[in-house]
C-alpha cells in the first residue's frame, strides 16, 4: 500500500514498526533509536504526540493520522514472536519512568526516586497523559501483557484513593483505565479498592468506587441500610433514567428502537450487576441484587428486559422457554466484533446471573453458539463467545457448553 511521498506500508505496519523495517510517521523514527534515545528525554516523550500511537496501537484511532489501528492478526503474530513482546515491555518501562513508576524484575510496580516530582506533573487536571495511559493499557491487552495490567492498576489506585498522589486520574480511572479489564479482572480491582484504606472524605466522594456504596452511611456509629439505593427505586418505578426522564415501566411497554442501539447507558441501570461498565449509573451491592432475586415483581422486571433485547436483536424466548430467530435480519449487529453490542450480551448474561435468572443462561449460550457455528448467521461473534460470554457460566455449565461447541462445528 503507498503512502506518501514513495513510502510503502507493508500488510501488518505495527509489527513491521517493532521490527524496524519502517519508521513511525510522520517524524520519521525508529523504534530502536526511540527505546535507545527517548527515556531520559521527558522534554520529548511530553510534547511529541505523534509516537504514542506507533508505540501503544490498539482499535482505537489516535490523533495521529500517519499510524494505524492494529490488524487483526498483528497481536497473534506479536504473541508468536518474544522479541517483539520484549520490545513493547521495554516501550511501557519507557513510559513508566516518565510517569515516575518502575517495573520490577518479578513484574511488581513501584515508585521511582524522583517520583514526587514527576507524579505533581501529572497529577493535574484533564492530563493527556491519562489518555496515554488509556492507550497503553488497550495494547498490553491486546499484545501479551494482559498480567501487567492488574497489578499496574492496583498501583494506579493506591496513588489516587490512598496516597492521593494522583487523585486527579479519578475520573479516567473509574470511565476507561477499569472497563479496560475482562470481567474476572475488574471484580478482583473492585474488590481491591473496597480494601484501601480511603480516607473519610474519600469514604464520602459519590466518586470513590465500591461495591457497596450505595449503602448508606452510619448513624449514631451504627452502619445501616438506611435509603433505598437508585437501581432499586428504578426497577420500582419511582424514579426516571437519567438524563431521559423515561421510567422503566415506560422502557420495558414502548421499546424505543433508537434508544436501546444509541444510547448504552440504559444498559447499566437495566442490567446492574457488579462490573461497573462503560457508564457510571449507581454502584450496585450484593443486598440490592439479593432483593431483586427475593421480590417476584423485581425478578419479573428483569425477564421483562431480557425479553425486550432478546427482540431487539431479532429472537424470542417462548412459553416453554426455547430460544428462536423470528426476525433474523435484526442480527446485523451481533455479526460485527467493532460494536458495543457483544458487550451488552455479556451484561445481560452476568445480570441474569445474579438476578435470579441463571437456569436461562445455558439455553441462550446453546443458541447463539448455534448460530455462530452451525447456521453461520453471527459468525463475528464466535470472539466474543470464546473470551466473554462462556466465562459468565459456573465450570460445570462451560464445559457443557464447549463439548455442545465441538460437536456442532465438526
Amino acid at each position: 500500500m503507498a503512502y506518501g511521498n514513495n513510502y510503502w506500508i507493508p500488510q501488518h505496519p505495527n509489527v513491521s514498526f517493532y521490527e524496524g523495517k519502517i519508521n513511525a510517521l510522520p517524524n520519521y523514527v525508529n523504534i530502536d533509536d526511540i527505546l535507545r534515545f527517548w527515556p531520559a528525554d521527558f522534554y520529548e516523550l511530553e510534547n511529541n504526540h505523534k509516537y504514542i500511537q506507533w508505540l501503544f496501537p490498539n482499535r482505537d484511532p489516535g490523533l495521529n493520522s500517519c499510524a494505524f489501528t492494529i490488524h487483526p492478526e498483528e497481536p497473534k503474530i506479536f504473541n508468536s514472536r518474544p522479541h517483539l513482546r520484549m520490545k513493547l515491555k521495554r516501550a511501557f518501562e519507557m513510559m513508566l519512568q516518565f510517569f515516575g513508576m518502575r517495573l520490577t524484575s518479578d513484574d511488581k510496580f513501584e515508585l521511582t526516586e524522583n517520583s514526587a516530582e514527576r507524579l505533581l506533573f501529572l497529577n493535574t487536571k484533564n492530563n493527556h497523559n491519562f489518555n496515554r495511559i488509556t492507550r497503553i493499557l488497550k495494547c498490553l491487552l491486546e499484545f501479551g501483557h494482559n498480567k501487567l495490567m492488574l497489578p499496574w492498576l492496583k498501583f494506579l489506585a493506591k496513588l489516587i484513593y490512598e496516597d492521593k498522589t494522583l487523585n486527579e486520574a479519578e475520573d479516567s480511572f473509574q470511565k476507561f483505565w477499569m472497563p479496560v479489564l475482562d470481567a474476572e479482572d475488574s471484580i478482583q480491582l473492585r474488590k481491591f479498592l473496597d480494601k484501601l484504606p480511603k480516607s473519610q472524605s474519600n469514604q464520602e466522594s459519590k466518586h470513590s468506587p465500591s461495591l457497596t456504596s450505595n449503602v448508606a452511611g452510619t448513624q449514631e456509629g451504627n452502619a445501616e441500610h438506611q435509603t433505598t439505593s437508585k437501581i432499586i427505586a428504578f426497577y420500582k418505578n419511582e424514579i426516571p433514567l437519567p438524563k431521559t426522564g423515561l421510567f422503566i415501566n415506560d422502557i420495558l411497554s414502548k421499546p424505543d428502537k433508537y434508544m436501546l442501539e444509541k444510547n448504552s447507558i440504559y444498559m447499566h441501570w437495566l442490567f446492574p450487576n457488579e462490573i461497573s461498565g462503560t457508564f457510571q449509573s449507581e454502584f450496585f451491592s450484593a443486598a440490592d441484587a439479593e432483593e431483586i432475586r427475593e421480590t417476584p415483581a423485581l425478578k419479573g422486571q428483569v425477564l421483562k428486559a431480557f425479553k425486550m433485547m432478546l427482540e431487539f436483536y431479532g429472537m424470542e424466548l417462548t412459553k416453554d422457554e426455547r430460544f428462536l430467530v423470528p426476525y433474523s435480519e435484526k442480527l446485523y449487529p451481533l455479526m460485527l466484533n467493532n460494536t458495543p453490542d457483544p458487550l451488552k450480551i455479556t451484561r445481560i448474561l452476568r445480570s441474569l446471573k445474579e438476578l435470579g435468572h441463571k437456569d436461562l443462561m445455558l439455553p441462550w449460550l446453546k443458541f447463539l453458539a448455534c448460530l455462530i457455528y452451525e447456521r453461520k448467521r453471527i459468525p463475528g461473534a464466535a470472539t466474543s463467545m470464546e473470551k466473554y460470554w462462556m466465562d459468565t457460566l459456573d465450570k460445570k455449565e462451560k464445559r457443557e457448553l464447549s463439548d455442545y461447541i465441538n460437536v456442532i462445528k465438526k
